[in-house]
Order: structure tokens, then sequence, then C-alpha cells
């Protein structure tokens, strides 16, 4: 669930020898199966703010049921206007990581299906490091990143 607390913007408190420390969830996932956790911490609380409307859609590996792209939409809506979006998406790059281009698409924006759409369509910008490997290219995944945001998104939209 890493897009899902990168999307929520979770906080990790931390406890160790050397003292507490927090940290919010894009700086703690950084490469896949790789937490910023200390060798003498361990995880003492996670804080999740609270929304108006999220979904979460994934494409699995039919074996391993891992996220080949998994994405998350947070949304705060005024009716069908979008205010403030928070998208995040694990499996297309080495981490979780927040797709700002499509928040900003969103922010402002009546949610319609075109909206919508043409936001999804920039999943993968600003991506710099698409994941390629036996399960899925990096062509592929930046494709199912579109459809799975815009999945997301929708279902969000519709909880409305």
């Amino acid at each position: 669930m890493p897009a899902v607390m990168v999307a929520l913007e979770a906080q990790f408190d931390l406890a160790g020898t050397a003292g507490e420390r927090s940290v919010a969830a894009g700086d703690f996932f950084q490469e896949l199966f790789t937490v910023d956790v200390g060798e003498n911490e361990i995880l003492t609380l996670v804080t999740l703010p609270a929304v108006q409307t999220a979904a979460y859609a994934k494409l699995h590996h039919r074996a391993s049921r891992y996220a080949i792209v998994g994405v998350a939409a947070m949304l705060d809506l005024d009716g069908p206007a979008c205010q403030s979006a928070r998208v995040g998406v694990t499996g297309l790059a080495s981490h979780a990581q927040r797709l700002s281009a499509v928040e900003q698409a969103l922010t402002g924006r009546q949610l319609n299906n075109s909206a919508i759409a043409a936001a999804s369509a920039r999943a993968a910008d600003g991506i710099l490091d698409v994941n390629d490997d036996l399960h899925a290219s990096a062509e592929y995944r930046a494709l199912m990143a579109q459809v799975f945001a815009q999945r997301a998104i929708s279902a969000a939209a519709a909880r409305r």
C-alpha cells in the first residue's frame, strides 16, 4: 500500500537509540522493499489524515498479487469540482510516488469523464525511470498507469 500512504501524505514516527523522528511517506518509501528505517529503529506510529473520498485500483501480478501498477486517488470535492487531488502510484518506478501532473490537471476542474481521462493521460509525466522487467515493459507500465489512474479517480469521484 505504498501508493495509498504517499497519496494520503502519511507520517511515520520512528524511535531508536538516537531518539525519535518523523518521516513523510514520500521520503519513507525509498526503493522496492526499502524504507527509511534505521538499523536501531522501530516504527511507533503511522498518522493518516482524514480524506473526503478515495479509491485504489491496481493491475496485479497473477501469482504474487503484487501491483504491476497500483494507483491511489484522494479527492477533496465541492460538488462536481475538484478542490484538491492527491494521487499516488506504485509499481511504475522504483518506489511509490505522487503523480503531480495528474493532480495539477484535476485541481480546479469539474470532474467529468473527459477531464478525468485528460488528467490520467499524464500519469507517467515526470517519472524518470519507469520499471522495465519480465513482468511488464516500461511502455506497458506507463500505459497501465494511465488506465488505473483513470479507474481510481473515477471511483473516488463516484463516491462523493
